[in-house]
This record gives C-alpha cells, structure tokens and sequence, in this order.
C-alpha cells in the first residue's frame, strides 16, 4: 500500500508540473533576459512620448549634416528661390499687372502703418480693417500664383499663406482694447509687440513674393 501510494503522489507531481510547464510565468518572475527582448520589440509609453520629445526638439539630420558640412541650413518642401522661378504665364497681361499693384498697395500700407506706430503707439489703424481685405490679398496672390509653374507655385503659395496669417494677426490686434463699459483703452506694450511682429511678417514675406515678378 505504501508503495502504491508513492506511485500516486510522483504521477500527482508530474502532472502538477506538465501544467505549470504550460503557464506563463507572472512578470515579476519573468527571466530578466527574456523580459528585455519582449521590451525591446515594445516600446513603451513613456519611451514613446519621451522619443516624441526629442524628436520635436532636435533638429533635422539633413539640415544638421548640412550646416556641419558648410552646405548651408536645408530648404523646406515649400521653400523657392525667386531667381529659380519658372513663369508660364503673361507677366505684362492687364490682369497680372493689376495683381501685382495690389500687392504692393497692400505692402506699402503696412509698410506706413509700422511707421506710425513707431510715431505714435497709440495711433489708430482702425482704417486699415477692410471688411474683405484678406479677400483682396487672396484673389491677387491667386492671380500671381497662376502664372508660374507647378514647382514655383508651391513656393507663392507659401508666401501667400504666411502673408494672410500675417494680415489677419494684425488685423485682429489693431482695435483698441474695451473695458467693461465698452469703452476704449490704451493698447498696451505686449499688444503693440504683437501688431508690429505680424506688420514685419506681412511686410518681410510680400516682398519675398514680388522677387518672383
């Protein structure tokens, strides 16, 4: 009986082994080894957001090889050189001309403004807010836009973009500021500060534009 009884327990053992052979171990007793190769295949989140980070903060390989290598900082996709500018169209035709007019009235206009707000922090611009000034600007960005090429035109658009961005930060800015009684108040440094980098902005890429011309 004793004999028979051993038997028992040893086949009760090995079964208790076969099925714990078959479970997979909890993490806290996973093989150090093995726990880093299944890490390595998964990123976690904190890596991911970390990787995220830096990412955001580090600059560009190929803009960084460049600049080690005296190349020169890197192009973006959108970024054109005027004096590369391939123009398909009719510079001279009445429509293109009318364009380009707006853009400069447009430019000189902010170009004046900058001016009396250097005069005069308080001077008020309310007259340059035109119910369809962006449209304006638009409309004649367009008319320049299609007179180049598919490659040149990426880079009009570009300017067009930043110079609607431009305008419509200074725009927004240019009102005076209202009290709780509705009544107007002195703009202060940091909105001035604004209005004059947006006025730069709008001014600096208008005429990066016209090279094209």
């Amino acid at each position: 009986r004793t004999a028979r009884r051993q038997v028992s327990q040893t086949l009760f053992g090995a079964c208790c082994l076969v099925l714990l052979s078959s479970t997979p171990l909890p993490k806290t007793f996973t093989p150090a080894a093995a726990q880093e190769r299944a890490d390595a295949g998964t990123p976690s989140r904190r890596m991911l957001l970390a990787t995220g980070v830096v990412a955001t903060a580090a600059p560009v390989p190929s803009a960084l090889a460049a600049e080690v290598f005296g190349l020169g900082p890197q192009k973006g996709p959108f970024e054109r050189d005027a004096k590369d500018a391939v123009i398909v169209g009719d510079v001279k035709s009445k429509e293109a001309q009318e364009a380009k007019k707006v853009v400069i009235a447009l430019q000189d206009e902010a170009v004046k403004a900058l001016q009396m707000l250097k005069d005069d922090p308080q001077t008020d611009l309310q007259g340059m807010v035109k119910r369809f000034g962006i449209s304006e600007l638009r409309e004649a960005t367009n008319t320049i836009n299609n007179l180049m090429d598919e490659n040149t035109a990426a880079g009009i658009q570009r300017f067009q973009r930043l110079m609607i961005q431009a305008k419509y930060q200074y725009e927004d800015e240019i009102p005076f500021p209202l009290n709780k009684k509705g009544a107007p108040q002195p703009r202060g440094e940091v909105r001035l500060a604004r209005i004059e980098e947006a006025l730069n902005s709008y001014i600096d890429n208008s005429k990066k534009l016209l090279e094209f011309l």
